[in-house]
């Protein structure tokens, strides 16, 4: 869901940006479809060798549209670590205050209720981790759910949700427009 998602928030900053509808941003915004890992560590080691490479910060989609009550486990904003301090936590937590209980966001055949998130401490597990160490040591959070089908044959589409995808994608789209400009 998060490879999917991050194709569908390109495609929609690329027609906001096309149709004017906002300013082409400041800073270049980069999309990554990378194995876990094993794509990402090679990734940073070519880009660091180049003088103009300063990324500002990371979010990594993970696991992101799962459906509530198929998976049990809420959407999950993992914050940024203490030792790359940034704004980024405390605009993210705004905008999911923003849009959790907005009723506008429920998709036919969604969850139809508010959001099931929670916001937790920096964790690793995924790429963001990659960001936060040397060495970036950029702002670099996850959005993701924890599941028991997480990479596993069991990690189908049945388990999307349509709302949960909506929301996400919102929140980083947001998320991504309020830091791409000075």
């Amino acid at each position: 869901s998060g490879s999917a998602l991050l194709l569908e928030i390109y495609r929609t900053l690329k027609q906001l940006i096309e149709t004017q509808t906002i300013e082409t941003p400041e800073r270049t915004i980069r999309f990554l479809w990378v194995p876990e890992f094993h794509g990402t560590i090679p990734w940073i080691l070519e880009k660091i060798k180049k003088e103009d490479f300063k990324p500002i910060h990371c979010i990594n989609l993970d696991m992101v549209g799962e459906h509530p009550a198929r998976v049990g486990y809420p959407f999950t904003f993992s914050k940024t670590s203490i030792s790359t301090p940034s704004f980024l936590n405390d605009l993210i937590s705004d905008n999911i205050e923003l849009i959790k209980d907005d009723f506008s966001m429920i998709e036919q055949n969604g969850w139809p209720f508010p959001w099931n998130s929670r916001i937790q401490p920096y964790s690793g597990g995924s790429d963001q981790i990659l960001f936060t160490d040397e060495p970036l040591r950029i702002p670099a959070v996850m959005f993701g759910h924890s599941d028991t089908f997480h990479h596993t044959n069991l990690d189908t589409i049945d388990k999307v949700d349509p709302t949960t995808l909506k929301r996400v994608g919102i929140l980083t789209t947001l998320t991504i427009i309020q830091c791409s400009y000075h």
